[in-house]
């Protein structure tokens, strides 16, 4: 067995073993910690958000799928050295009714994290890396589209701290409308699927308590069609030019009518 697959298997037998939430969120409590006072190397981060995604493929519990998304955004917190909400995970205070589970034989309470704008960003191109999903090129491109282009619109918009269960579609139409200020529509499109990817993404990790709000916001390019009507002063040219002037003549002067010739066919009619 592969280093990757022991861990992997180790972590979803971990994930397994919690008698209740109680425990479950003492070691996710300890864990952050832990991360707070030891200085870990990137590519610690990345492995073990690596190994916590493969083991989440292979989860066949909600316990098992609780606890390795506590654990991923416990990482992710970490890595992008977000202090202030890792703190909150060390210090997680909640009282007893909130704490209380049911019986081993039925699922446990789940309680829902809140993640904003920015960290579902950071946290989505993280497991990008993770899973080495992007070449080295997609991967600046894209931290430039997502950590640039969209977390400054969602800031003018003031919806950059907004837990994404309280965004609406008609938050991101705002948003749309203020990258629609300075990018062309092709590229506007790019960036509203990048919203679309980022919220299916959340949906995806059980982070959204109702349906996605990003529903149907590309628009279309009133300056992308091209007129394809022929010209009737053209036409005319090129009827006159194919009966009694195309024998006569260089291929120089032939060049102009070249893009009528597929219509030749027609018109001999």
């Amino acid at each position: 067995m592969s280093n990757s697959e022991y861990l992997k298997d180790a972590l979803l037998q971990q994930a397994g073993s919690f008698i209740d939430f109680d425990e479950m969120r003492a070691y996710i409590r300890s864990f952050a910690k832990e991360l707070l006072t030891t200085s870990k190397p990137d590519w610690f981060y990345k492995g073990h958000l690596m190994v916590a995604q493969e083991a989440q493929q292979s989860a066949t519990s909600i316990e098992q799928h609780e606890f390795l998304n506590r654990y991923k955004q416990t990482l992710t917190l970490a890595q992008n050295q977000q202090h202030e909400p890792l703190m909150a995970i060390s210090n997680d205070n909640l009282s007893l009714t909130e704490s209380m589970t049911t019986s081993n034989t039925q699922p446990m309470i789940k309680k829902k994290e809140t993640i904003n704008m920015v960290q579902l960003i950071d946290t989505y191109i993280n497991e990008k890396i993770a899973n080495n999903e992007w070449s080295a090129k997609t991967l600046e491109n894209r931290k430039t589209s997502f950590r640039v282009t969209l977390i400054q619109s969602f800031t003018a918009c003031e919806l950059h701290e907004t837990d994404i269960n309280a965004i609406t579609r008609n938050d991101l139409i705002r948003v749309r409308d203020t990258l629609a200020e300075k990018l062309k529509t092709s590229t506007l499109n790019s960036r509203m699927s990048d919203i679309t990817s980022l919220f299916s993404y959340a949906d995806m990790c059980q982070l959204l308590t109702n349906k996605s709000p990003a529903i149907k916001l590309n628009i279309k390019d009133k300056n992308k069609a091209v007129d394809k009507h022929i010209p009737e002063g053209e036409l005319n040219k090129f009827v006159q030019y194919m009966h009694n002037d195309y024998k006569h003549n260089s291929k120089q002067d032939f060049a102009p009518y070249l893009k009528w010739v597929k219509w030749s066919s027609k018109i001999g009619h």
